[in-house]
């Protein structure tokens, strides 16, 4: 469950990094700005992080319960 649930937020992490490069060449079709869209994906990426470190947190005192 646990591992799933890190697959898919690296895979949306990663997938996010991708379209910020295309964004920064030009090469990603959006509405709006590309600041703004920028801005969107930037949050975006800070959730992912948080979620990841939320859930890695909980993996190790997981591991010193034991």
């Amino acid at each position: 469950m646990i591992c799933d649930q890190l697959a898919h937020l690296e895979s949306r992490r990663r997938a996010l990094e991708n379209q910020l490069e295309l964004l920064h060449s030009g090469k990603w079709w959006h509405v709006g700005t590309d600041e703004a869209a920028e801005q969107r994906m930037l949050e975006e990426l800070k959730e992912i992080r948080n979620e990841l470190a939320h859930v890695q947190s909980g993996m190790r005192s997981n591991r010193n319960v034991r």
